[in-house]
């Protein structure tokens, strides 16, 4: 039988392992330094994806949360950008 606290530190390996395994395809909109809108599709593992949500509102690089795939000016991406991330990486927003 395992011991509880082998058992403990198996399932937190394996927690670990799974957030850096995971990858998201994630729409994030907001507003530029400057002013007016952005939206961007990047691409981060599950645990930066939690990191980003926890830190979102204290702005920040996007790159430092994962790889950048398409980004723009406005509020919403154009309609062949949503279908291509869809295609190519699985977006499902």
């Amino acid at each position: 039988m395992t011991a509880p606290n082998t058992l403990d530190a198996l399932l937190t390996t394996f927690e670990d392992a799974l957030l850096d395994a995971t990858v998201h395809v994630v729409l994030v909109t907001g507003t530029q330094a400057g002013g007016g809108g952005f939206w961007a599709f990047v691409r981060m593992t599950a645990r930066n994806r939690q990191r980003f949500e926890a830190e979102r509102e204290e702005g920040g690089d996007l790159g430092d949360y994962g790889d950048i795939l398409a980004s723009g000016s406005g509020t919403r991406p154009p309609r062949r950008t949503v279908d291509s991330m869809r295609r190519r990486y699985g977006f499902r927003g």
